[in-house]
């Protein structure tokens, strides 16, 4: 949870009869090297990899990075020129630690990020740039990533009309495909891992899926 002056981790116990939220860290923007009061420091949920959760700074150059071991927080810059990208933090294999960055709607550039020497300082390495399918005018952003794959949100305007496209791009072969199209602006998130309940065979039975 975050506010105006500081970040906080919850954790949620089971360990007594009355399972409850507990906070367990809290630290202020100003500790972080941020502004003292910000309005919207974070611009998207956290993304846990490999027990870290990363987050993008609003507006900034800047990853944070929570370790759910140590409960420390610290800092890393990003790549030159991504104040406004949108980027996604995921597991490369290996146990290593990537990012997928948009770079307008031309192209999504792959990073890895490695530790060099004793020091623990760290570098982004530009792995490679993936060309995206561009039809006319339109934007992409990046809306999440599961099970190994980044998904990709396509806004189309046509006229009067306005699509919305979701593509799939693969981290290990950085295949991109076409997951599905709309007509209009209906926001929807990947959800991997159904429980029995949810399964398409039920969800069939109280409505069409397409």
């Amino acid at each position: 949870m975050f506010s105006k002056t500081r970040l906080a981790v919850f954790i949620f116990s089971t360990k007594t009869s009355s399972a409850h939220w507990a906070a367990v860290k809290s630290i202020s923007w100003a500790d972080l090297g941020l502004p003292e009061e910000v309005d919207d420091c974070l611009n998207h949920p956290g993304q846990c990899v490999y027990g870290c959760f990363y987050w993008k700074t609003y507006c900034r150059n800047e990853l944070l990075k929570l370790d759910m071991d140590t409960m420390e927080f610290s800092k890393y810059d990003l790549p030159p020129g991504h104040h406004q990208r949108s980027i996604v933090i995921v597991d490369s294999g290996e146990g290593k630690v990537a990012m997928f960055s948009t770079l307008g709607k031309e192209s999504v550039e792959y990073y890895t990020f490695m530790q060099n020497g004793a020091d623990k300082s760290h570098k982004w390495h530009l792995k490679s740039t993936i060309p995206l399918p561009v039809h006319g005018p339109s934007k992409f952003f990046i809306a999440g990533q599961a099970e190994g794959y980044v998904f990709l949100r396509h806004i189309i305007e046509e006229q009067d009309k306005t699509y919305l496209e979701y593509f799939s791009l693969e981290v290990k072969s950085c295949n991109i495909e076409r997951a599905c199209r709309t007509s209009g602006r209906i926001i929807s998130w990947p959800y991997f891992g159904f429980p029995p309940s949810m399964s398409p065979r039920r969800i069939q039975g109280h409505g069409e899926v397409q």
